[in-house]
């Protein structure tokens, strides 16, 4: 196990506040803490994934927020660690052999992957129990008769089941399916974990210089998460479905706003938002790939009008690598202004462009051009200026024009039928009638000699 992990966990101790709030300081400030958290998940090796898990839930039920936080901004690795070894072939195959024979003992790479499981599983019914009712849907919020009874309650049609026999734990009151993740309720439980990341990331301050750190490096793992669930090259392929592609673009264009939040209020270029921006677009466009590819209609078209109407908002700010003849809306390349940016200072107000004068800006703006596929769309069709003072012709000088032409065409006429291409042809005749006159006197001759 990572050394910085082990300190971590030897660090923890509940009874001493002098001693938590350190923790709570190291955690959200140590880069190295997180890189061998996750390298840790990712190899789903070590021998401490079961106990670093406990710690997690331990957290997330604390009654301190800057803990349940720290849980909250790792979800979007943890969710990407665990998808990534349950669809790996190998782990299943290993799965299917421990299930069919019993006397074997259990792969470590299997019980990690149940140990990483049970963490979020017993996170997201921690999360449902404890929502507030501002989560209900509309319908049972805007008039209660419209809502149909659990089957806990009682009504007129049934008595009420009680749940009093179904094991709980002391701080979990959710329906009682959700104990163990199968193909059934997995997409249920990853967008319910992913609503807790989104819900806790629209409350934290992105400035804040004591999570401001941890906040903007879980907004990089969602990205990833992202793009490695809608990517249809990179093997094994995930599964997914529409629904889970359409929480991911609300994730998705949240987190934009977030950033332009960021913008407004230091009103500087900052090199970390312009860099998380790029990540934005490159998961929204493996969105619609993967939407294009099996054919899921309602996350194409979210996609396709978070990427327009993004590309129209942000003016300098624009889609990296965007195809431009798409429409007359500006775009410029991201990369370049990340190249220029700085996180502690603004671009100069020399090197922005122009945008009094529309055909300089797009002139500066079009300096390179993307290699994806042309849509014709309304702005495609210009048109054209007409001057005012058109002459209209006679039509006597049509007539007179072509009369010269008729004549002329006579002329060429009687030039082709002159005199002397007659006479070459006469000639032509006489000369092979004069062959033919002497064959017949060769042949006459030829014939009294044989006589």
């Amino acid at each position: 196990m990572p050394s910085k992990v082990a300190r971590w966990l030897a660090a923890y101790k509940p009874a001493s506040s002098e001693a938590m709030e350190d923790l709570t300081g190291w955690m959200y400030a140590s880069v190295k803490l997180l890189e061998d958290m996750e390298e840790m998940f990712e190899k789903m090796s070590s021998s401490m994934i079961g106990e670093v898990c406990q710690r997690f839930v331990l957290f997330y039920r604390s009654v301190s927020v800057s803990l349940r936080q720290f849980v909250v901004f790792l979800l979007p690795s943890l969710i990407h660690a665990y998808l990534s070894h349950l669809c790996d072939e190998d782990a299943l195959q290993t799965r299917k052999a421990n299930a069919t024979t019993t006397d074997n003992p259990q792969n470590p790479g299997i019980t990690n992957l149940t140990a990483l499981e049970n963490c979020l599983l017993q996170i997201c019914r921690h999360f449902l129990s404890h929502s507030s009712s501002s989560h209900l849907p509309v319908s049972s919020k805007s008039d209660p008769r419209l809502r149909l009874p659990t089957l806990s309650e009682s009504s007129i049609y049934h008595d009420g089941i009680s749940t009093n026999d179904h094991p709980t734990d002391e701080n979990d009151i959710f329906p009682m399916q959700l104990f163990s993740l199968n193909v059934f309720n997995r997409v249920l439980v990853i967008t319910q974990l992913l609503r807790n990341y989104l819900e806790t990331l629209s409350q934290v301050d992105l400035l804040d210089p004591n999570k401001s750190l941890l906040a903007l490096h879980s907004v990089a793992k969602y990205c990833r998460l992202c793009e490695r669930v809608a990517s249809v090259n990179k093997h094994p392929r995930l599964p997914s479905s529409s629904s889970v592609l359409c929480d991911f673009l609300v994730g998705l264009d949240m987190i934009l706003y977030r950033l332009d939040e960021i913008d407004n209020r230091t009103d500087k270029i900052r090199r970390t938002t312009l860099t998380l921006r790029t990540n934005v677009w490159s998961a929204i466009s493996e969105i619609e790939k993967r939407a294009t590819y099996n054919c899921f209609s309602t996350p194409l078209l979210l996609a396709e009008a978070a990427l327009h109407s993004r590309r129209a908002q942000y003016g300098p700010r624009a889609i990296g690598g965007f195809n431009i003849s798409t429409s007359n809306t500006p775009c410029v390349d991201i990369n370049s202004l990340i190249a220029t940016a700085d996180d502690q200072e603004t671009l100069q107000s020399n090197q922005l462009p122009d945008t009094s004068k529309p055909g300089d800006m797009l002139r500066s703006m079009r300096s390179h051009h993307s290699s994806g596929v042309e849509v014709i769309t309304n702005a495609s069709f210009r048109p054209e200026l007409v001057p005012e003072d058109i002459t209209i012709s006679d039509p006597k000088s049509k007539h007179t024009t072509r009369d010269k032409n008729v004549s002329n065409l006579v002329d060429v006429a009687h030039e082709n039928h002159s005199p002397e291409s007659k006479v070459s042809t006469v000639d032509n005749r006489t000369r092979v009638h004069g062959h033919n006159n002497k064959q017949q006197q060769h042949l006459k001759t030829v014939n009294k000699v044989a006589n």
